[in-house]
């Protein structure tokens, strides 16, 4: 098990993100340690982390495993605080097949209420819990920061050229420009959870 002290440590499973990490890290001469490693195991020792920061990430992993090993990292009184993006009743079962699908996403990791037990069954105490809804993706259609036209005329576009949406490639391209749609008609609705440590 690799000792990381008091530094910051970022985590990814990507060889890729990885690479764009470190260049990132190192350009802005931050203390960060970048390690390719997942949330399901993670290098750190036992009971040092004083919080952990989680985004888009429970979405692909098997909650039982992310959220034992989050427990076990954390010292007592630490937190975790993870940025989930869930499914809502309006979200279609052959909707969400073909989104969860496209996007390697585990259909369990978006239930709030599978999210809620496992985090307390690894022994994480919910500390609260803020449903964003489209809210974010509002304030970037405000900003102009992101468009739901590109994304939009992106997915027609992909139709109406006869694309292959069995190909993971097309599939992926498209779920992933839906994506912020659906968070603005209400299917999927970003969340903020924070759990202690109860340990």
């Amino acid at each position: 098990m690799q000792q990381h002290g008091l530094r910051a440590i970022a985590l990814d499973p990507v060889t890729r993100h990885v690479e764009l990490a470190r260049n990132a890290v190192a350009e802005a001469g931050a203390d960060v340690d970048v390690v390719q490693a997942g949330i399901e195991d993670m290098p750190i020792d036992d009971g040092v982390a004083d919080w952990i920061w989680c985004r888009d990430v429970l979405v692909h992993v098997d909650l039982e495993r992310g959220f034992a090993e989050c427990a076990r990292v954390l010292r007592p009184g630490g937190h975790l605080l993870g940025y989930v993006t869930c499914s809502t009743e309006r979200l279609e079962p052959r909707e969400a097949a073909w989104l969860f699908g496209a996007l390697a996403i585990v259909p369990e990791s978006t239930d709030p209420e599978a999210i809620e037990t496992r985090a307390a069954d690894a022994g994480l105490t919910l500390r609260s819990k803020t449903a964003l809804g489209g809210e974010w993706r509002e304030r970037m259609l405000v900003d102009g920061t992101w468009s739901a036209n590109d994304d939009l005329a992106e997915v027609s576009r992909l139709r109406r050229s006869g694309a292959d949406f069995e190909d993971p490639r097309v599939a992926a391209q498209a779920a992933g420009a839906a994506w912020g749609i659906y968070q603005l008609l209400g299917k999927t609705c970003p969340t903020v959870y924070v759990w202690a440590s109860s340990s």
